[in-house]
Parts: C-alpha cells; sequence; structure tokens
C-alpha cells in the first residue's frame, strides 16, 4: 500500500513541500513503513511550528496538520527573538520576519526561564500587556505599540506607534500590575480627552499608581511643564 495523497493543512509561512519534506513522507512510500511519531517530531523541529497532527488514512493517504505560531514581539536581548501569541519565545528574528511587532526592551536572559516559562514578574508583565493588546477592541491593541520597555524598578512602558490617531498618546508608563483596571481606566481618559477640545494629543500619562493618575498633555499650544493629576 503506497502513499498517493498528502495533503497538508494551516500553514502559511511554510510551504507544502518543505513540510512533506521535513516529515520524510512522499509519494509512493509504504503507508505502513512511515513513522508518525518521528515525522511529528522532525516537524515540531521547525521554529515556526507550533502543534503538528498526523493521520494515517487506508488505503493510501496521510494527513498532516500544522498550527504555526502567531507572532505578536521582537524580544531584544542584545540578539532579537521572537515572541508567539502564547508568550514562547520560539526562534530567532530574521529579516524575512514582521517588521511591525512591538520590541521589547530591558529584559534579561535571567529573567526568562529555562523553557520559555514566565518566571520572573518583567516577564510575566510584558506577556500581560500583550496579552491584553490581542483581546477583541483591546484599548491599547499591540498594533499601535512601537516598543515595551521595562524598567527593573518602575515597570512598563509603552511607546506608540507616532503616526496613531487611536491611542492620543505618546507613551503610557503601566507598572508592574493591576493592568485590568488601568485598561478601563485608560479607556475612560481617552473618552474625557476627546472631550476637550484643546487636547488634541497626550505626550504621555502615567499610571503606575491608580490613586495618582498623572498626565502630561500636548496641546495647540505648547505648555512646558504642563502636569496634571487625574
Amino acid at each position: 500500500m503506497s502513499v498517493k495523497k498528502i495533503p497538508v493543512k494551516g500553514v502559511a509561512r511554510i510551504s507544502e513541500q518543505t513540510i512533506r519534506k521535513c516529515a520524510g513522507i512522499y509519494e509512493g512510500i509504504n503507508i505502513l513503513s512511515v513513522n508518525l511519531y518521528m515525522a511529528r517530531k522532525r516537524l515540531l523541529a521547525i521554529p515556526w511550528i507550533a502543534e503538528v497532527q498526523l493521520k494515517r488514512l487506508f488505503p493510501s493517504e496521510i494527513r498532516i496538520y500544522v498550527k504555526e505560531h502567531e507572532p505578536v514581539a521582537v524580544l531584544d536581548l542584545g540578539q532579537k527573538f521572537i515572541i508567539s501569541r502564547l508568550g514562547k519565545i520560539y526562534k530567532k528574528h530574521s529579516e524575512s520576519d514582521p517588521d511591525n511587532l512591538p520590541v521589547v526592551l530591558g529584559l534579561k536572559y535571567s529573567d526568562i526561564g529555562e523553557s520559555n516559562e514566565f518566571d520572573s514578574i518583567p516577564f510575566k508583565a510584558v506577556i500581560n500587556v500583550l496579552q491584553f493588546g490581542q483581546q477583541f477592541e483591546s484599548v491599547i491593541p499591540n498594533n499601535v505599540i512601537k516598543s515595551i520597555s521595562v524598567d527593573r524598578e518602575i515597570g512598563v512602558t509603552l511607546y506608540i506607534m507616532p503616526d496613531n490617531s487611536q491611542i492620543r498618546a505618546n507613551r503610557i508608563r503601566l507598572g508592574y500590575d493591576n493592568y485590568v483596571e488601568k485598561y478601563k481606566r485608560f479607556k475612560n481618559l481617552l473618552v474625557y480627552f476627546e472631550k476637550q477640545e484643546d487636547f488634541l494629543k497626550l505626550d504621555s500619562i502615567d499610571m503606575t499608581n491608580l490613586d495618582r493618575v498623572v498626565v502630561n498633555p500636548i496641546r495647540t499650544e505648547s505648555l512646558a511643564g504642563d502636569n496634571k493629576e487625574v
């Protein structure tokens, strides 16, 4: 019984031909001789692949189901890596990777566990922010974030794309905790500032302490040192 069909499902960044070749499955091979366990293991060694399932369908078909990693950020540790939507660091960054991902700065190798677990407070904070940014209608979606800076003492600061009109802020300091309430408060602040004719954009907003939120607006006229608590 030889293999006549090898359909591959779920690939976007990797060609079906590459998948079949890496799996070692080709038309004409004896269907009983294919080691599905080893084929799956070889496919999982491809950096972009997150999950693989293979099915042997007699008399002549082997189906390959692939789930690729979805990149959400670039982690800069001196050397750049890609972070998936699940928070896994799964490959080194290359020129062919998406160039519109937020860049994470300020983390160290010691912040990341041996199995890419969220072992440190700074790394957990970054992953939480990225996960909030993936949510439907997030008030700060990941695609408007230019970079995520981590300060060991004060926590996370988001730097927004300069041409963005949705957020109306250049940078947002979030600290390390209570992100659910901070995102709600930020949404309310945007609604408030949108009603103020002289507030075209916010230079910065510090939400480290929700009891003392400080904003620095950019007005139609430059007002140096015009900080406000809200």
